[in-house]
């Protein structure tokens, strides 16, 4: 309870409810930064979509070229029949997502991906220390409201009837 106190006064907490105001800012915080972490990790996903069919696509467009040009292409088509689905399937896909035909290279989805990387580790810290100062208002907020109704709360029940036993 002593902690809780000096916790308070460092904080310069006057009220109860100033108390419960920054825990709930701090929750709300939370929420907030869970929930663009969520919308990163979507966008991660995206580009990560991105490069792979970017890549699938380069990579087995010569084959496909090649297809095109063969004088029997069910007997070609046959013979590098994985390599041309690989194609089609990134092909597809591509033209999907850039509906306007204009991709962006590999090596620009990289950079995005290492951008937004970073972006999300910092995010992660910010909602660790966000998560932590939530969890210590919490625990204030409880243990103010106990110290208020004059009750010590039941973890400290438990252990002072265990030291008194």
């Amino acid at each position: 309870m002593a902690n809780t106190i000096i916790y308070v006064q460092e904080h310069g907490y006057n009220t109860q409810t100033e108390l419960k105001n920054a825990f709930s800012n701090s929750q709300r915080q939370l929420d907030l930064a869970t929930d663009q972490l969520l919308k990163m990790n979507s966008d991660l996903k995206s580009i990560n979509r991105q490069i792979h069919y970017t890549g699938q696509y380069f990579a087995q467009k010569a084959v496909y070229t090649e297809f095109l040009k063969a004088k029997n292409k069910g007997r070609f088509r046959k013979e590098h029949i994985s390599e041309i689905q690989a194609y089609e399937e990134a092909r597809d896909w591509l033209k999907s997502f850039y509906p306007d035909g204009k991709m962006h290279s590999i090596k620009s989805l990289k950079e995005q991906k290492v951008r937004l990387q970073d972006q999300i580790n910092q995010q992660k810290a910010s909602i660790r220390s966000l998560k932590d100062l939530t969890q210590d208002l919490r625990t204030v907020d409880k243990n103010v409201e106990a110290i208020l109704r004059n009750q010590v709360p039941k973890k400290q029940k438990t252990q002072e009837t265990a030291l008194t036993a």
